[in-house]
Order: structure tokens, then C-alpha cells, then sequence
């Protein structure tokens, strides 16, 4: 019996010890796989997912910064504008303003990416902190200074059209001043050769040659005030837009000296001249001159649209500056964010690694 009865418990004692046995060897199979289920499914299902996205957020960015330099140049000049492709080019620019905000919000709050991924919610701080901090520099950067830059380059279609205005009214006026003169030309030469044919004094011959070489100044200074308007046109800096301005000032002050005595009386280039009795030269002289000051008005609103031209394509260069800047700052914050999503993967990947390397050696151990 006490034989039996001890070779008994030793069956027994060793069916316990085998159990126990499979019960750890259970445990560590259960740990081990949850450990690399978990792993897994950082891997997969939190992180790939925060990659992907991060990096079409940067992508995003460098397409908002591409359209809207293509949008700049469709409104740089007056020469180069392109009208049509503007409504295409905003529209583009908001649905990529969507789509990162799209982003973020699956990043930080869990959702779905436009082709179906499916982003759960991160939970690491520093990561969701630096997609935020990103948002932020998308929110309170890039977009006003795209919204500037969208603003001028408004501005700049409709200063074209001011443009163009503009220089079809000066060239309207410009040749009626042209008229004008050459008929004021021929008025002093008509009477210049009726003097010469009654044989008139040599006081009434030279101060009719005064008058003619005066008229014939005037289309000298009449040409380079045109000359300084088309330079202004073709101008591409405020300080050379004051710069002709000062020439066509200059000009026009020139003209102004030779017309005025003609109808008015007075000196030209300080010799005296009688107008008193050439009645003719005196209506024509005067209608010139209101020609003339119509011109300086048209000339006007030339030297302003291109002043306001000039100021919006400096807005808008600042403007795309500051998005290039902003974009490279977000960059630089998504960046970031894929190197955190990189370190988790590669902390996961480490720790359910190390779980089966000691679930092996704890089952060897226990073999």
C-alpha cells in the first residue's frame, strides 16, 4: 500500500507539474502573441496611417505654394495676364485648403483620408502637438499671405484693365494734340508768308520766326512726353516710374513755356514777342493748349495705374515669399511628425521583438 500509494502521488505530482507546464507555456504563447499583435497593430493600424498622411500634408503644401505661383503669374503684368485660368487656379487652392485641414483632423481626431485610409487617433502628444502647431502655421500664415497675394493679384487684373483704358484715352487725346499743333504750324506759316509777300518789315518778319521756331519746339516736346509715357508703361519700378514722371513733368513744363506766350503774350526763351494782332494764332494757340491739358490728365491716369500696378506685383512678390517661408516652416513640423510615427513603428517593432525573444528562451528554459 505505502509502494502504491507513494508511486501514485508521483503521477500525480507529475501530471501537476506538466499541467503547470502547459499553463505557463499558455501564458507566455498569450503575452508573446499580444505583445506582437500590438506591435502589429501600432504598425499598421496607428502609424502607417499618421506617415501617409503627414506626408500628403506635405504635399499639399507644396502644391498650394505651386498654384499660387502659377496664379501670380496668370495676373503678373499687363502683358502676360491670363484671366481665364484664374477661377480654375482658386478653385484648386481651396480644395487643397480642404484637404489639409482634411488631414489634420485624421490625425488628431481619427477619421478617414480622401482615398478611404482609415487614421485613428493618435495617441501621442508630441506628435498630435506638432501636427497642431503645423495647423497653426497652415492657418495663421500660409493662408494670409496667399490671401495677400490673391488680393493683388485681383487688383492687378483690374489694374490692366485700368491700364489699358487709360492708354487708349492718351492716344485718343494725343492725336488731337498732334492736330492741333500741326494746325498752329500752319497758321504762323501762312501768316509768316503773307508777310513775306507784302513785304513786311523786318520787326514782323523776325517776330513771326520767333513764333515758328517756337511752334516747332512744340512738337519736339509733345514727342518725348509721349516718349516718357511709354517708357512708364514698360516700367517695372516705382523709383523709374518717378524718375520719367520728372522727365515728363519736365516736358511738359517746356511746352507749357512755348505755348502760353502764343495766345497770352509774353517771352520765348526771353525774347519778346507781339501777338496782339495775329488773332488767328491766338484762337488756335489757345485751343491747343486745352488739348494740351486734357493730354496732361489722360498722362495722369497712365503714371497712376502703373504706380498701383508696380505696388501690387511688390505685394504680391512679398506675398508668395511669405508662403514659401510658411510652407517651409509646416514642412519642417511634418517632418517631425514622421519621425515620431517612425520612432514608435521602430519602438513597437523593438518591443514585440524582445516579448518572443524571451518567450522563446523562457520555453527552452522551462524544456
Amino acid at each position: 500500500m505505502r509502494k502504491r500509494f507513494k508511486l501514485g502521488t508521483k503521477i500525480f505530482s507529475g501530471f501537476l507539474g506538466v499541467l503547470a507546464l502547459m499553463v505557463v507555456s499558455g501564458l507566455i504563447s498569450v503575452v508573446s502573441v499580444y505583445s506582437v499583435g500590438r506591435a502589429l497593430h501600432t504598425i499598421a493600424a496607428e502609424e502607417t496611417p499618421v506617415v501617409v498622411a503627414s506626408g500628403e500634408m506635405a504635399l499639399n503644401l507644396m502644391h498650394v505654394r505651386d498654384i499660387l505661383a502659377e496664379y501670380r503669374a496668370a495676373t503678373s503684368t499687363v502683358e502676360l495676364t491670363n484671366p481665364e485660368e484664374v477661377p480654375k487656379l482658386l478653385a484648386t487652392y481651396e480644395g487643397l485648403i480642404k484637404d489639409f485641414d482634411a488631414y489634420v483632423d485624421g490625425i488628431t481626431k481619427g477619421g478617414s483620408l480622401k482615398d478611404g485610409t482609415r487614421v485613428l487617433k493618435t495617441a501621442n502628444t508630441e506628435l498630435a502637438g506638432a501636427v497642431e502647431q503645423a495647423d497653426h502655421v497652415h492657418n495663421d500664415e500660409v493662408q494670409p499671405a496667399a490671401h495677400r497675394l490673391i488680393d493683388a493679384g485681383k487688383a492687378m487684373l483690374a489694374s490692366a484693365g485700368d491700364a489699358n483704358e487709360a492708354m487708349d484715352g492718351m492716344e485718343g487725346i494725343y492725336d488731337k494734340v498732334v492736330d492741333a499743333t500741326v494746325n498752329l504750324q500752319q497758321a504762323v506759316y501762312t501768316d509768316l508768308a503773307k508777310a513775306r509777300k507784302a513785304n513786311a518789315g523786318g520787326a514782323t518778319l523776325q517776330n513771326l520766326a520767333l513764333i515758328a521756331g517756337g511752334v516747332g519746339e512744340l512738337h519736339a516736346a509733345l514727342a518725348e512726353s509721349r516718349i516718357a509715357l511709354e517708357e512708364v508703361v514698360q516700367m517695372n519700378t516705382l523709383k523709374g516710374v518717378e524718375e520719367l514722371e520728372g522727365h515728363f513733368k519736365a516736358k511738359t513744363e517746356r511746352f507749357d513755356s512755348l505755348i502760353l506766350p502764343l495766345y497770352k503774350g509774353g517771352s520765348i526763351d526771353g525774347h519778346a514777342i507781339d501777338i496782339s494782332k495775329l488773332d488767328h494764332i491766338r484762337k488756335v494757340a489757345s485751343a491747343l493748349d486745352e488739348q494740351h491739358d486734357a493730354f496732361q490728365t489722360a498722362a495722369k491716369a497712365i503714371i497712376t495705374t502703373r504706380r498701383k500696378a508696380i505696388q501690387d506685383i511688390m505685394t504680391a512678390q512679398d506675398a508668395q515669399v511669405a508662403v514659401s517661408t510658411a510652407v517651409t516652416k509646416a514642412q519642417g513640423l511634418l517632418n517631425h511628425v514622421q519621425e515620431l510615427s517612425r520612432l514608435d513603428m521602430s519602438n513597437a517593432k523593438d518591443a514585440g521583438d524582445s516579448t518572443r525573444q524571451w518567450s522563446q528562451i523562457l520555453m527552452v528554459g522551462m524544456l
